[in-house]
This record gives structure tokens, C-alpha cells and sequence, in this order.
């Protein structure tokens, strides 16, 4: 008896090669999801000319450009200008340098970045907060309305 309990299996448990293809299938989708976010991690690195070029760079010189975009704001200058200036104080310096201009100051992003963030947890909070202090309609009080139908064959809902 004990023979045939160990050679009996399951009808819902998943068989080995269904274990193998299911892993199979979720890893190509995770990596076929990936393929977005690698492309957006790969731009941020490549030059303004590269990140809008067609067809697309596959193979590029990677730079902090853009992130040194995104951070400071620039001001282009004169070449005579650039030139009495000091050494590069950093790479972002140097980068904004090699296109004729200098960093004027702090960009606008974090501040923007932070209201941007205030905004949008605010207004979730705020609604779920109100989603929760609302008391739902029983199903008494639905089932009592009143019927759309005037004449008296109708019956209330």
C-alpha cells in the first residue's frame, strides 16, 4: 500500500518541465521589461547630439552631459571669456567649458522635483483620506430608492 502512495501524483501539482517553462516564460518577460529601463539609463548617458540621434546610437561615448544639464545652469560665453577664467573646478565644469560656456548656478530641478513630489502625495493622501471617512451607502438605503417608471405597475427597486 505504501508502493502505490509514492508512485500516485497529484493532478493540480505542476509537473517539472511545467516548472522549467513557467520559470523560463517570467524570466524573458522580466527581461524584455528591462529593455525600456536599460535604454533610459543608456541616454542619460550619451551626448545631447547622440540622445537625439536617427537612427538611434547603439554604441556611444558615454558622458555626464546631461546630468550636468539637468543640475546646473549654463550660460554660454565668449571664448577670450572662458579663457580668463581659472582651471575647470569639476568634470561638470570642465564638460560646459568644452561647449563654450559656464555654470551660472544651481538648476531649478530639485526645488520643481520636491513640489512635484508634495503635490503628488498630498493629493493621494488627501483622497484616500477622504475615501476612508466617507461611510459607504448600506445596501438598505440602495435597495429604498425611489424608481425611475411613474406609472404604478412599477415597482421600487
Amino acid at each position: 500500500m505504501s508502493q502505490a502512495l509514492t508512485t500516485a501524483h497529484s493532478v493540480v501539482a505542476p509537473s517539472a518541465l511545467s516548472k522549467k517553462v513557467a520559470g523560463t516564460i517570467v524570466i524573458l518577460y522580466a527581461v524584455v521589461s528591462m529593455i525600456p529601463l536599460a535604454w533610459i539609463l543608456m541616454t542619460g548617458f550619451k551626448t545631447p547630439p547622440d540622445s537625439i540621434a536617427y537612427p538611434p546610437k547603439f554604441v556611444f561615448q558615454p558622458s555626464l552631459e546631461g546630468y550636468c544639464n539637468l543640475f546646473t545652469t549654463r550660460t554660454r560665453q565668449t571664448a577670450d571669456y572662458i579663457q580668463s577664467l581659472g582651471p575647470p573646478s569639476g568634470i561638470c565644469d570642465e564638460i560646459t567649458r568644452k561647449r563654450d560656456m559656464v555654470i551660472a548656478g544651481p538648476s531649478n530641478y530639485v526645488p520643481r522635483f520636491w513640489n512635484s513630489l508634495i503635490i503628488a502625495f498630498g493629493s493621494t493622501f488627501s483622497r484616500c483620506r477622504s475615501a476612508c471617512s466617507r461611510p459607504m451607502p448600506s445596501r438598505a438605503s440602495v435597495s429604498r430608492s425611489p424608481t425611475i417608471c411613474s406609472s404604478s405597475s412599477c415597482r421600487r427597486a
